[in-house]
């Protein structure tokens, strides 16, 4: 299902912290869909992909994804991916896509079934 989390057994120990009815509250990340206002800070790795709606010195390690050394800044309107992992600041997102609907999933499934013959 679109916006439904499937992340493995693993992972279900992890909690996020949303926004939802108006009220600030932890839910285990498998329960993270695409429309929650989620709450980031240092020291998360991200569970979800994401719109940034509030930067607060918010730097991300994307080095898994692009082979960047450097640290990313990130600023209001940004999309930042799943994987990746917050160093600095802290700031808040709009979930996009969970699970295999992440940029790393679209690039886990793609490397995994498409030949390059």
């Amino acid at each position: 299902a679109f916006g439904k989390n499937q992340w493995s057994g693993t992972k279900l120990d992890r909690q996020a912290t949303v926004l939802r009815n108006g009220k600030i509250q932890q839910i285990p990340i498998v329960e993270v869909v695409v429309g929650d206002v989620c709450h980031v800070k240092a020291g998360d790795k991200l569970w979800a992909d994401g719109l940034v709606i509030e930067s607060k010195d918010l730097k991300i390690d994307e080095s898994e994804l692009t082979g960047e050394a450097d640290f990313a800044n990130i600023r209001i309107g940004t999309i930042i991916a799943a994987d990746t992992d917050v160093k600095h600041g802290t700031g808040k997102m709009v979930v996009t896509g969970v699970g295999i609907y992440t940029i790393t999933g679209a690039m886990d499934w793609i490397m995994g079934h498409v030949s390059r013959d």
